[in-house]
């Protein structure tokens, strides 16, 4: 039985086994690919990921090239109508006036921020135009939307942090007020 353990265990760790966890995925990729798109882009995909995987030659471009054009094509052909619905539906649906504010967020405050940060908070000061910038920290963040309590709570003890707060106050302010967040 050891010995067999010792077997099996050399075999999953080597080359041979990478091998076969690499077919596995190509293959497994190549139906998909074969299935959702044509046979050609999967043809296409399967000589550049094993035959010529190393090369860098004129042919594995080509065949990459067209490739990637006859699954772009393909793509559009069955989901431009996401795409113009999605559009249609954007205009006029803007709710940025020529006065919003832009809202920027750092939990230590404006003090605090690192050289290259208050550079590009000073660079969006100077090219904001008629649109106020709004210095979001700590101390203010309450003065612009109410946070419940228990959110806040969860933030003191550490068991939301600072990028799930961002991101609760970025919706509830913008819900709240609209404007552009940074």
């Amino acid at each position: 039985m050891l010995r067999e353990t010792m077997v099996l265990s050399k075999f999953w760790g080597s080359k041979s086994f990478n091998w076969i966890k690499r077919a596995k995925n190509i293959l497994g990729r190549w139906k998909g690919q074969w299935l959702y798109f044509s046979p050609w882009i999967a043809l296409g995909d399967f000589a550049c990921a094993t035959v010529l995987r190393k090369s860098n030659s004129g042919l594995k471009h080509r065949i990459s090239r067209s490739y990637y054009k006859a699954a772009q094509n393909l793509i559009e052909e069955k989901y431009q109508h996401v795409i113009d619905d999605w559009r249609e539906a954007e205009k006029g649906a803007s709710n940025i006036e020529e006065d919003s504010p832009i809202f920027i967020f750092w939990w230590q405050g404006i003090e605090k921020l690192p050289g290259i940060c208050s550079y590009c908070v000073e660079s969006i000061k100077a090219h904001s135009g008629s649109h106020p910038v709004v210095v979001i920290d700590k101390d203010n963040y309450s003065d612009f939307v109410d946070i419940p309590v228990y959110i806040t709570k969860k933030v003191e003890s550490g068991v939301i942090g600072l990028t799930l707060f961002s991101d609760i106050l970025r919706c509830a302010l913008l819900y709240e007020r609209g404007g552009i967040w940074i």
